[in-house]
């Protein structure tokens, strides 16, 4: 453990990201981070992957009890299918405990590349019902839902909503411009 930093004695790291990655080189592997939060004296690490639920590999990594707990996420991206509830569900089923709403696919950071992203709201700015349906797993399985890098109109849709229902919510990069876009 850090011997002069308690700082991070019992910390979650809430978003790390972890090798292998289909879209980047990452410094990492879900075991290198749990031996390296464990050496740091952390309760754990959520592991965030773009393209992929990341529970199965955090399930796999826990079996060895390294000290610190890996807690997996899903992003819905469009290798997920975007807005799938289907795949929240069987994630929620794994055990996962955190949701990220589109990130690399979401309606911001797809403009940039020139595509058209996964979209949250309608013409009329409320929410799809498909959303409507994936914060109803939400709830139902306790988990904690983070905006990823959906766009200021979303954010307030979607946080307006969940919270409504009772839902604990992260707004994730709300002043960057590389991630979503600043409010």
């Amino acid at each position: 453990m850090l011997q002069d930093n308690q700082l991070l004695y019992g910390a979650i790291d809430m978003h790390v990201h972890f090798a292998p990655d289909p879209s980047r080189e990452r410094k990492d592997s879900a075991l290198g981070l749990a031996r390296q939060a464990a050496e740091a004296g952390m309760r754990g690490v959520v592991l965030k992957a773009h393209h992929y639920c990341s529970t199965p590999v955090c399930s796999t990594v826990n079996e060895i009890d390294i000290g610190a707990e890996l807690f997996g996420s899903l992003v819905l991206s469009r290798s997920l299918g975007g807005l799938n509830p289907r795949a929240v569900e069987v994630a929620a089923a794994l055990g996962t405990r955190v949701l990220w709403m589109p990130t690399t696919d979401s309606v911001v950071d797809a403009a940039r590349r020139g595509e058209e992203g996964v979209r949250l709201t309608g013409e009329d700015s409320t929410l799809l019902p498909e959303v409507g349906r994936i914060l109803e797993i939400v709830k139902k399985h306790d988990m904690l839902l983070c905006t990823g890098h959906i766009g200021p109109e979303e954010v307030f849709a979607l946080v307006r909503r969940a919270v409504g229902m009772g839902i604990a919510t992260v707004v994730t990069h709300p002043l960057t411009t590389v991630a979503g876009s600043p409010l």
